[in-house]
């Protein structure tokens, strides 16, 4: 089977929560940004997670209706879902932290689609707040995929921190294959298709991307 990579983000433009909680107006979503930087760097489809019912333009407002959809445990109707499904192999899962996990919109997106021999790798987006509970509830409504372990980068500082970033992608790309990782090595990646073969066992990232006193991104193990 090819290894088929997809990156799918939820990230929305415009007013912004950033550091100092300070409101500001990004053209661009910091998710989509990284999944921007990971993209380049390793090929493969970029695919937004779009709801139906647009999402006020004022942050604040954003928030609250965020937080009542996850009262609800609702799953807003989206745009589309990716096209040739079965192509790929490994997802990049990125997303914004609201809430102490992800979009309901998220949660939609995951319950729309078979993940039985997929591979899950998770990004968030947020202002401190890290991965909170985004890694469990996606185990729990993807039990059938392999999630390797998330990453949680500082919003405001995603559009400057480009390497960093794209040198977590491709350590966490080379684990999910299951071959050592150099921090200066070029993967071959044509089009989104891995020369790598995968198997069924997980294992945990290196401690190299543990959080440092400065950095802009958290490493979270999710494995005993």
């Amino acid at each position: 089977m090819s290894q088929n990579i997809l990156f799918a983000d939820f990230s929305l433009s415009g007013p912004t929560l950033q550091g100092g909680m300070k409101i500001a107006n990004q053209a661009k979503g910091n998710t989509r940004q990284a999944a921007e930087f990971i993209q380049n760097a390793v090929g493969g489809v970029l695919f937004s997670i779009e709801t139906v019912q647009s999402y006020p333009h004022d942050h604040m407002k954003t928030i609250q209706i965020a937080q009542e959809e996850l009262d609800e445990n609702a799953r807003p109707a989206l745009k589309a879902l990716p096209e040739l499904w079965n192509d790929y192999d490994i997802i990049y899962l990125g997303y914004p932290n609201w809430w102490n996990t992800f979009p309901m919109a998220v949660a939609t997106f995951v319950e729309s689609l078979d993940w039985s021999g997929k591979t899950i790798i998770p990004f968030c987006t947020n202002e401190g707040s890290g991965l909170g509970a985004s890694i469990r509830d996606l185990k729990r409504l993807a039990p059938k995929a392999k999630i390797l372990d998330g990453v949680s980068f500082t919003g405001h500082q995603v559009a400057s921190c480009e390497k960093k970033i794209v040198r977590w992608a491709k350590e966490a790309l080379c684990c999910a294959h299951h071959i050592p990782f150099h921090p200066h090595q070029l993967i071959p990646f044509q089009n989104g298709q891995s020369p790598y073969k995968s198997n069924s066992h997980n294992r945990i990232i290196k401690d190299s991307f543990r959080k440092e006193e400065g950095d802009m991104y958290e490493f979270r193990s999710e494995h005993k």
